[in-house]
């Protein structure tokens, strides 16, 4: 839990300087201005972000891969943003109703327009059942639900994961992949409940995040 909670937080960053396009696949577009609102993101910050719900668009975007593809085209070539926050993909119905190397080449489309477009893609991805924040390793790429080749196409990879020690929680990411700048380690996440979104992170020592990681309650 948190994934869409720590983009909403990068989302509304992001929105400061440029418009956005979010593209969910969970919850009702109304449902999700109402998350930012408490969040206290301004309104000018506000009018740089659209936002496109499956679940609000079911009927124009239609029951397969050829016209979904033709709408989500047409609908980012009229908006033109910066970025695109996709949340998420594994939770599509289009996506989920694909074998893995239907998927795989529904990945590969995808990156292959954004690149065309030069639009930035943030994309979010679920893990696969079975797998929980307070496990005993540490949740990385190949848990991803569904095809693995979301993180060998992608330029940067980023793994969120959220434990919980004597009630508290300890939110963090670490960076697997980021092919074009020198950048890895592990940031423990500040999340602040009033705002209900995430105001800050610190990069930690991996022995100090070792020792942390040992003392997680047990599922």
């Amino acid at each position: 839990s948190g994934k869409s909670t720590l983009m909403r937080s990068i989302m509304a960053r992001t929105a400061e300087d440029d418009e956005i396009l979010v593209w969910l696949t969970e919850e009702r577009a109304i449902d999700f201005i109402y998350s930012l609102t408490v969040a206290g993101i301004k309104k000018e910050v506000l009018k740089n972000i659209k936002i496109i719900s499956e679940f609000d668009n079911a009927q124009n975007i239609g029951s397969n891969v050829n016209s979904y593809q033709e709408y989500f085209e047409r609908m980012v070539s009229a908006i033109n943003p910066g970025i695109v926050f996709y949340d998420n993909l594994t939770t599509s119905t289009i996506y989920e109703s694909l074998n893995p190397n239907m998927q795989t080449r529904f990945v590969s489309w995808m990156k292959s327009f954004f690149s065309k477009k030069d639009i930035a893609l943030f994309l979010i991805a679920h893990t696969s059942a079975g797998v929980y924040d307070n496990q005993n390793r540490l949740i990385d790429q190949s848990d991803i639900r569904g095809c693995k080749s979301i993180s060998n196409l992608a330029e940067y990879l980023y793994v969120y994961q959220r434990l919980s020690v004597h009630d508290s929680y300890y939110p963090f990411v670490r960076v697997r992949k980021s092919r074009h700048f020198q950048h890895d380690g592990t940031f423990i996440l500040n999340f602040n409940k009033h705002l209900m979104t995430y105001v800050g992170d610190k990069k930690v020592d991996y022995e100090e995040f070792k020792k942390a990681f040992k003392k997680k309650d047990q599922i």
